[in-house]
């Protein structure tokens, strides 16, 4: 029978582990199954749900009966982020000795929360994870691997004279150095756009579904990610995936760390706070420019971004346990 991989977190990370999840049951000789145990709060509640086991406060139920049936079974414990102190003592009083990864995802605050919390677990841990994005120069120690990203519909080919759409999600200016994302110029070049009547503009402001959302972008021509910090984002990828003229603040060593899990540098329009009107403003004007850039988008993608390639970087961590 083939081996059985049990997913864990506390919260739906972005949906990352549902969607690993997922691909290794569709794309690998792995069994998976992801377990949730609480939902976001307010309007993000439910958006993220796909095929992940969300587990209620009551443990006489069926969720937790076919937790604790998976745990007898499992080959491999998967934790993303954390889980409860409740289901840690779980595992290490009744499943010690099951081989255990750690996958750290994007923190969401400054240090020291960047402080691996592997040892929070009081449990061996055989491999360490984190999102080979801006975060593996925090992590050293730790395998980068990419976060999946489903192959969104076909891009659609518009007619010449329909507006330029945008999509980008609304960047607060906070204090810090990896959340300080806003920046005065790009709030002033979006503001530019969206007076101009060839412009679209699409602000992510309220939560939806992510189906939802790559079928907006699919249709779309440019989606934004933040300029400020070095880093990117898993917008982006859904940018190229969707086709889309992706502009980031992507520095050498996100770029490099891209490059060691996809294989190749990707074609973003690589924007800093002094350029990003620039570059924007290029991308909007010269329909040739664009369209050439969303194509180099869809090549890359379908070269290096595959669900059924990237899954083979965790296939080569589980097959490493045995």
């Amino acid at each position: 029978m083939p081996k059985l991989i049990v997913h864990l977190s506390r919260t739906p990370a972005a949906g990352a582990p549902i969607r690993l999840s997922d691909t290794l049951n569709a794309h690998t000789g792995y069994r998976s199954v992801c377990f949730i145990e609480s939902d976001y709060k307010g309007g993000q509640a439910g958006i993220f749900r796909g095929s992940a086991v969300y587990l209620p406060e009551d443990k006489d139920t069926l969720e937790h009966r076919l937790l604790s049936e998976c745990l007898k079974q499992a080959d491999v414990l998967h934790i993303h982020n954390m889980i409860s102190p409740g289901l840690a003592t779980l595992l290490r009083e009744k499943h010690p000795y099951i081989p255990t990864i750690y996958h750290m995802h994007s923190p969401r605050r400054e240090g020291p929360l960047y402080v691996p919390r592997g040892g929070d677990l009081q449990r061996s841990i055989s491999k360490i994870l984190v999102v080979a994005q801006a975060h593996p120069r925090f992590y050293p120690e730790a395998i980068p691997v990419p976060n999946i990203v489903p192959r969104p519909p076909s891009p659609i080919d518009r007619p010449n004279d329909e507006k330029v759409r945008i999509l980008y999600a609304p960047m607060e200016i906070r204090n810090g150095r990896w959340n300080g994302k806003g920046t005065p110029t790009l709030d002033a070049a979006l503001e530019e756009l969206r007076l101009d009547p060839a412009v679209e503009l699409i602000a992510l402001v309220k939560p939806a579904p992510s189906h939802v959302i790559e079928k907006v972008r699919a249709i779309s021509d440019i989606t934004i990610d933040e300029v400020v910090t070095g880093g990117f984002h898993q917008i982006s990828i859904e940018g190229l995936q969707a086709g889309n003229a992706v502009v980031n603040g992507a520095d050498f060593l996100s770029l490099r760390t891209m490059v060691g899990w996809a294989g190749a540098p990707p074609p973003f329009i690589v924007s800093n706070p002094k350029n990003v009107r620039e570059n924007l403003m290029r991308l909007v004007r010269d329909k040739d420019y664009r369209r050439e850039v969303q194509s180099t988008s869809v090549e890359y993608s379908e070269r290096h971004l595959q669900p059924q390639n990237l899954i083979r970087r965790y296939v080569e961590v589980y097959d490493g346990l045995s």
